[in-house]
């Protein structure tokens, strides 16, 4: 056990901090001056209501069982000592530079007060958040790091020591980070996958985040991927499998959903570089990550597929609504939002003007249309595709949302299988929310009737390509969309598409191939429907101009994306909008 003896002015001995580890700050400000003199502070009496309420809550964790008891010379208390340790030399060399070498002897206690002495009292934000990241082992969130920061004004050195463990404390306790290790990266960056790399589970975001990643892979560019730990407080690395989910995702792997137990998973803390958000995140992960945006010193980068739950509330679940707000708030502090369409970029701009009421500049705002590539299939249905002028199948492709405006669909296909047409409708996508049944009501009533119609949810990869072939042509009539991602694949796969004709559908279909109508105009739709259906020559034409379109790439739109990624000026440059 190290001895007691006091260091750099008496700031801190090895009693106190074992006393801290053991009580978690209740019996830590033993030393005399220490504690007359933070007694006798302003800020000691301004914090007292915020130190009491977080004493009564290590109170009743204790005495539910759920916060961990280091005791006094145990083999438990060597160890975080010598976690805490290490977590603070991985910090020291971006507080002190060359000059931390000059540190590689000194015990735990001198160390900390090096870098409290560092940080205080000039108590940067962006310092004081790497810091506490060191001591708790957490990412602190803007409550955590306030409340330090208000703390310590008027502090001296030793208060500050023992004001920042005090704080620091409640989290370790809290997320029982005793003995977490660290990681800092500061030559990559970091890209927050939580969500696909936990499932298998592959629709439009997840498809272009592990698009985007499997060509950095391919082009073995330097990454590093994260998730979020279980406390919600930590970014880590990947396991084995979820590396794969996101790097090397096949239709095997569409089932899977992670079931990892986390015990002391490292922190990875990134530093002074990108962190890269490819996909929309939970309530949990946005405060997270609003933190990093907001106090830490690296640039956020995230890609925007849209705003429907703000703006278009009515067609969404409470769930998603709320999970869109906590995102939304994440959102106010990142740098720059890369959307997928102009039109979705148009939403961001207008979300970033609205902060200015706020007091806040907002993230800039720039668009990269997403790509037009074919869904690969196991076989060769070139034959299929072939003879899609004889289909008489009309593919609709969506999840079961109001906002999909399938029932404008399907009243459209009732009304022509009344005027004697023959074709059947083919509707594929998610199930959606058990709550919304008007879609399936009204489907298994015309099924009911015998009309030709089959409503498919969870398909696979390869069925969902095999349908876009063998269809005439698709229907996609939603009344928003971010970008309208089975536009783009039935395009990919040379299938027509009757399309709405604005927002991002709209951008998608400008190069051909499309008939686009306003989906609210049930008259315009069965006209269009109509032609579709008995026209050949102009399914013939719209196949023509598919096929002379000059679509990107998912290359194309990862080279993009990582000089957005990897160039602070990237919103600047001409030609920034694709």
């Amino acid at each position: 056990m190290p001895n007691d003896r006091p260091i750099r002015s008496e700031l801190v001995s090895s009693r106190q901090i074992n006393s801290w580890f053991t009580g978690l700050g209740a019996a830590f400000f033993a030393g005399d001056v220490s504690a007359e003199a933070m007694r006798s502070s302003v800020s000691w009496r301004v914090t007292a209501p915020l130190r009491r309420v977080r004493a009564r809550e290590r109170i009743g964790r204790l005495r539910a069982g759920r916060l961990p008891v280091l005791p006094s010379g145990s083999e438990q208390l060597l160890l975080a000592r010598a976690a805490l340790e290490r977590r603070l030399r991985a910090v020291a060399p971006h507080f002190l530079g060359a000059s931390s070498e000059l540190l590689m002897e000194v015990g735990l206690e001198e160390l900390l007060v090096s870098l409290v002495e560092r940080v205080h009292p000039r108590d940067d934000t962006h310092d004081v958040w790497l810091l506490l990241a060191a001591v708790s082992g957490c990412i602190p969130d803007e409550a955590f790091l306030r409340g330090l920061i208000r703390d310590l004004r008027g502090a001296d050195n030793a208060e500050a020591v023992h004001r920042i463990l005090g704080h620091s404390g409640v989290w370790m306790g809290r997320h029982d980070s005793f003995l977490r290790e660290i990681e800092v990266v500061t030559d990559r960056p970091v890209v927050f996958v939580d969500f696909t790399a936990r499932h298998g589970f592959n629709s439009g975001v997840q498809r272009v985040t592990r698009e985007v990643v499997r060509v950095w892979t391919a082009e073995k560019r330097q990454l590093t991927l994260v998730g979020l730990s279980d406390s919600g407080v930590a970014l880590r690395r990947l396991d084995a499998s979820e590396e794969a989910r996101v790097r090397d995702w096949d239709q095997s792997k569409a089932g899977e959903r992670s079931d990892r137990v986390e015990m002391n998973v490292p922190l990875v803390v990134p530093w002074k570089t990108t962190v890269f958000v490819p996909e929309n995140t939970h309530e949990g992960a946005s405060a997270t990550l609003a933190s990093i945006a907001r106090f830490s010193a690296n640039r956020t980068v995230v890609l925007g597929y849209d705003a429907i739950p703000a703006t278009s509330g009515s067609t969404v679940g409470a769930v998603e609504r709320l999970r869109s707000a906590a995102y939304l708030a994440f959102l106010k502090h990142v740098d720059l939002i890369v959307a997928i369409s102009a039109s979705a970029g148009v939403e961001f701009s207008g979300f970033t003007d609205a902060l200015v009421t706020q007091g806040l500049p907002g993230p800039r705002v720039t668009s990269v249309l997403l790509p037009l590539e074919r869904i690969p299939v196991d076989d060769d249905s070139s034959e299929e595709s072939e003879q899609r002028s004889s289909s008489r199948v009309v593919l609709a492709v969506g999840s079961n949302e109001r906002r999909k405006n399938h029932l404008t669909v399907l009243y459209a296909a009732e009304t022509l299988w009344r005027e004697g047409l023959d074709f059947s409708l083919v509707i594929m996508g998610g199930a959606g929310s058990p709550a919304y049944t008007e879609v399936t009501d009204a489907a298994a009533a015309l099924i009911h009737r015998g009309r030709p119609l089959a409503v498919r949810h969870d398909v696979s990869e390869t069925d969902l390509a095999r349908a876009y072939l063998s269809a005439r042509f698709s229907v996609f009539l939603s009344v928003h969309e971010g970008y309208g991602l089975p536009v783009a694949e039935s395009l990919a796969a040379g299938t027509p598409v009757l399309a709405t004709s604005f927002g991002s559908t709209a951008e998608i279909a400008d190069g051909g191939g499309c008939q686009l109508v306003d989906p609210r105009d049930d008259e315009k739709v069965i006209a269009t429907m109509r032609v579709m259906l008995q026209d050949d020559a102009l399914i013939a034409e719209l196949e023509r101009q598919i096929a002379a379109r000059d679509d990107s790439s998912w290359t194309d739109y990862a080279h993009a994306i990582w000089a957005a990624v990897t160039d602070p000026g990237f919103a600047d440059h001409e030609g920034a909008h694709a």
